[in-house]
């Protein structure tokens, strides 16, 4: 039998720990999805390209311990990971800028999986307005306001120019909307300390790849 229970940590838990979670769950879903049961912190660590330290330092955080010789029970381990996260939680969100990105997005990104549900999408252009994507009503700008407080909505998909970004935020944070997966440039982070944000620039990823390329070839 495993031994261990996951516990909220009383301690600030390190955004290196959390950046390394999803890893950790998509592994161990796909390895749950082949019908495999148990799993080492070394063969865990061989999947996820650290070390069985760290894997076991990272769950210690949460009060996770697997039986000494046995290793940790996969089903678990996703189903602690999930509480951890609050995957099952559903936090509402909304996504503002149906263009390519945004578009995208709605189209290709299991927001539900990841701990989201999604109820809105908004947009300026005519053309998108009162279209649906993926079931989702792109509805007018105009609406957002409303549309979050009689939602509850409080976390946001920023897929809009940095330009426009600024004024948007601005106005979301002051619904208090103040959770946001940031596809623009601009700093949310800077302007508003007390937010969370997570910030997705495309742009950087590619330069970094480009140094791979031009150094390890």
């Amino acid at each position: 039998m495993d031994n261990y229970r996951f516990i909220n940590s009383e301690n600030k838990v390190s955004n290196q720990v959390i950046k390394r979670l999803p890893r950790y769950y998509g592994i161990l879903k796909d390895l749950e999805n082949k019908g495999e049961v148990k799993i080492s912190s070394s063969q865990l660590a061989r999947l996820a390209g650290t070390t069985a330290s760290q894997i076991r330092q990272d769950f210690s955080v949460f009060g996770a311990f697997g039986q000494q010789g046995f290793g940790y029970s996969i089903k678990n381990l996703i189903a602690g990971i999930n509480d951890i996260i609050g995957i099952k939680l559903q936090h509402k969100a909304i996504l503002v800028g149906a263009g390519n990105i945004g578009k995208a997005l709605l189209n290709h990104l299991d927001f539900s999986a990841n701990g989201f549900n999604l109820v809105g999408a908004f947009d300026t252009s005519p053309d998108l307005i009162g279209t649906t994507v993926n079931e989702i009503k792109i509805r007018p700008l105009s609406e957002l306001e409303s549309f979050c407080k009689i939602n509850g909505v409080h976390t946001a998909v920023i897929c809009v120019p940095k330009e426009a970004a600024i004024e948007l935020v601005s106005k979301l944070y002051d619904i208090n909307v103040y959770n946001f997966l940031n596809f623009s440039d601009y700093d949310i982070k800077m302007a508003y300390p007390d937010a969370n944000v997570e910030t997705v620039r495309l742009g950087n990823s590619l330069m970094c790849l480009c140094y791979m390329v031009t150094n390890f070839r």
